[in-house]
């Protein structure tokens, strides 16, 4: 999701959780149950383990990447 589906207001009538968009390379495997959220990055050719929670920018391709919050776990020369 890119967006938390509501507006929530500051004190000064200012928006504060504003739409951020995601982006997902080629080649990348998201496993069952994890969540990408607002401003993730996910680089080409990685793989993201299950029920795993992406909320940031992950800068190494050929990566598997899981947890909660999502880590490196492993360096990968290819995926089939």
């Amino acid at each position: 999701m890119d967006t938390d589906m509501h507006e929530i207001i500051g004190i000064e009538d200012e928006r504060i959780n504003h739409d951020k968009e995601i982006s997902i390379g080629s080649d990348v495997w998201i496993c069952a149950g994890s969540s990408i959220l607002k401003g993730a990055v996910l680089p080409n050719k990685c793989v993201i383990g299950a029920n795993s929670l992406v909320s940031t920018v992950l800068l190494k391709e050929k990566m598997i990447y899981a947890g909660n919050p999502v880590q490196e776990i492993k360096e990968i020369s290819k995926w089939s």
